[in-house]
């Protein structure tokens, strides 16, 4: 289960990088 948290949570940090890549 903390795999799957980690891998939530790597795929947070890179959805917020492309965020602030669009804006």
């Amino acid at each position: 289960m903390l795999g799957l948290r980690r891998s939530a949570t790597t795929l947070f940090d890179i959805s917020q990088s492309l965020l602030r890549n669009v804006t």
